[in-house]
C-alpha cells in the first residue's frame, strides 16, 4: 500500500501558503486479494501424501469418474543446457481429496545402479481413463513429461486457459496473452490470489515439507475451483454457440496431443 506522504512541513513565514493536497482513498493501491487455500475453499477436503505403491493404490482405488486437477513437480536443474529431472510428484485433486503421489519415494535401483520405476496401477488407471477429466494450464506439457518419464498416457485433458478464452469474451481483446496462467485465472474467476513463490523451485524428491504439501495441493485444487466457474459460463451459452470440445479437450498419447 502507498504510504501517505502527508502535508508539506509547516512554514513559519507570514506569507500565505497554498493549501496542501491529500491522497484520497481512490488513489491508493487496492489491498491484496485473499490467498487461495484448498482447505478453505473446499472445507473438509483432506490432503494425503502417498509414498508407496500400496498407499497409492489404496488411496485411489475408490475414486470414481469426475473432473480432477492434475499437476506435476520435479527437482529443478540449475545447470544450463541439461535436461529436466524426472517428475517426482503427481498431484490429483477433487473437492473431497487432494492426493500427492510421491513417485520419487518409490524409485528403486537395479544391480547396475540404474533407476527403476513401477507406477501404481491405480494412478495409471485414472490417468488413462477418459471418464476422468484432467484439469490444468499447460497440462499438455505436464502430460508429455509423464510419458517421457513413466511411459504414461493422459486422456481427457482440459486446458483451462483455452477454455477461458472460449467462454469469456474478456480475453478476446487481449490477444497478446498466449496462455492465461492459473494465478491470473484464480484472480479473475475466484477473486483469490494463488501464491507462486520459490517453493516451486525446491527439491521435490526429498520428504515433502508442510510448505511444499500446501503449495502442491493448492496448485492442483485451484484448477478444480476455476473449472467449476468456467463450466457455469459454458452451460449458460446457447447450445448452438458453444465451442467444440476438440478446441479445449484432448488426449496426450505417447507424449503427443491427440483428439479424444
Amino acid at each position: 500500500m502507498v504510504k501517505n506522504r502527508g502535508t508539506h512541513p509547516y512554514n513559519t513565514s507570514s506569507a500565505p501558503q497554498p493549501s496542501t493536497s491529500t491522497i484520497t482513498p481512490t488513489s491508493m493501491t487496492a489491498p491484496p486479494l485473499p490467498r487461495f487455500s484448498y482447505s478453505e475453499y473446499f472445507p473438509g477436503a483432506k490432503c494425503v501424501v502417498a509414498r508407496t505403491m500400496d498407499e497409492t493404490n489404496d488411496l485411489l482405488s475408490g475414486w470414481e469418474p469426475c473432473a480432477l486437477g492434475l499437476d506435476v513437480e520435479w527437482r529443478p536443474n540449475f545447470r544450463k543446457g541439461e535436461p529436466p529431472n524426472t517428475v517426482a510428484l503427481v498431484q490429483l485433486a477433487t473437492p473431497e481429496c487432494v492426493a500427492l503421489i510421491h513417485l520419487s519415494a518409490m524409485w528403486k535401483k537395479d544391480r547396475f545402479g540404474r533407476r527403476t520405476v513401477h507406477v501404481p496401477s491405480e494412478l495409471t488407471r485414472i490417468l488413462e481413463d477418459r471418464n476422468f477429466s484432467k484439469l490444468g494450464v499447460g497440462i499438455q506439457d505436464d502430460a508429455k513429461r509423464l510419458y517421457e518419464d513413466y511411459n504414461l498416457d493422459v486422456k481427457s485433458c482440459i486446458d483451462l486457459s483455452a477454455l477461458a478464452k472460449l467462454v469469456d469474451s474478456t480475453w478476446s481483446s487481449q490477444s497478446n496473452i498466449r496462455v492465461i496462467g492459473l494465478a491470473r485465472l484464480a484472480q479473475e474467476y475466484l477473486s483469490l490470489q494463488l501464491v507462486k513463490d520459490k517453493t516451486s523451485r525446491s527439491n521435490w524428491e526429498k520428504v515433502l515439507t508442510q510448505r511444499q504439501i500446501e503449495y502442491a495441493a493448492n496448485d492442483a485444487a485451484v484448477a478444480v475451483a476455476i473449472h467449476s466457474k468456467l463450466d457455469l459460463r459454458l452451460d449458460a451459452m446457447a447450445r448452438n454457440s458453444r465451442p467444440r470440445r476438440s478446441l479445449y479437450v484432448f488426449d496426450v498419447l505417447q507424449g503427443q496431443r491427440a483428439a479424444t
